[in-house]
């Protein structure tokens, strides 16, 4: 009640401004106002009507929905502004999750799988913490720790391994040193799944969900579909050990 209340009265003031002379419509009233005083022309009172009480009550309630229109813009468009200004001061993950190396471990009936994870930050400087993963096959769906390997360990394909040193895992690196707006932390994290997961990771039947948390506590993820122990690669900073002689160059 209270708006259209708000509303009439917006109306009326427009309608009153016309008929004081001033605005658009006062320019008839002028005009008009004129001429009767010149005896030159006399407004028929039917005519009158139309035009100082229909036409002006229609064309102030135009002014009037044309006013809020444009308030109602500027002010959208500020809360857009505002909305990008807080959107620039929060951290903005993407995660991806693109190459596993994995073994199982017959003695404890666990497959170890290091994933190598990318976090690019396109917003405010963040660590990326809380660590956790979610394996999902056909035989198995469960949440996953992150885990901290005390040993290094080596992991890789025929010709030549992955060695990966616990303390150097990105879930620790994160969490100790802020991730820059613009740049990207690049490594891996290692999980434990019961069983064997070989055949599965190989095959591509396992999906494995990796999460984290900027320091706002708002979540990210990233999926790693699986695939053959060909697609892994080395990331930025490491560097291979052998089985066999390296390759001439």
């Amino acid at each position: 009640m209270a708006d259209v209340i708000n509303w009439l009265a917006t109306v009326f003031g427009h309608q009153q401004n016309w008929l004081s002379g001033g605005g658009v419509g006062g320019i008839a009233v002028v005009i008009t106002a004129t001429l009767q005083a010149m005896d030159l022309w006399k407004m028929p009172k039917r005519l009158y009507f139309v035009v100082f009480v229909v036409f002006f009550f229609v064309g102030s309630n135009y002014v009037a929905w044309h006013e809020e229109h444009l308030a109602s813009g500027i002010k959208d468009r500020q809360i857009e502004k505002l909305n990008g200004i807080i959107a620039s001061q929060q951290p903005q993950f993407v995660v991806t999750a693109d190459q596993t190396a994995s073994q199982y471990d017959p003695k404890t009936k666990m497959t170890l799988i290091l994933i190598g994870v990318a976090v690019l930050n396109k917003g405010a400087d963040s660590v990326a913490i809380n660590w956790t993963a979610h394996y999902k096959s056909p035989t198995l769906d469960m949440d996953i720790d992150v885990v901290r390997l005390v040993n290094q360990i080596l992991l890789g394909q025929e010709a030549w391994q992955i060695l990966f040193r616990g303390e150097e895992a990105l879930n620790l690196k994160t969490q100790a040193e802020a991730i820059q707006r613009g740049h990207a932390a690049i490594g891996r994290i290692a999980i434990t799944v019961p069983g064997d997961r070989m055949s599965e990771l190989n095959k591509g039947q396992a999906l494995i969900t990796v999460r984290c948390q900027d320091y706002l506590n708002k979540e990210y993820t990233g999926l790693y579909s699986g695939g053959m122990p060909g697609d892994v690669q080395l990331l930025p900073g490491e560097v291979p050990v052998w089985k066999t002689h390296p390759p001439a160059r």
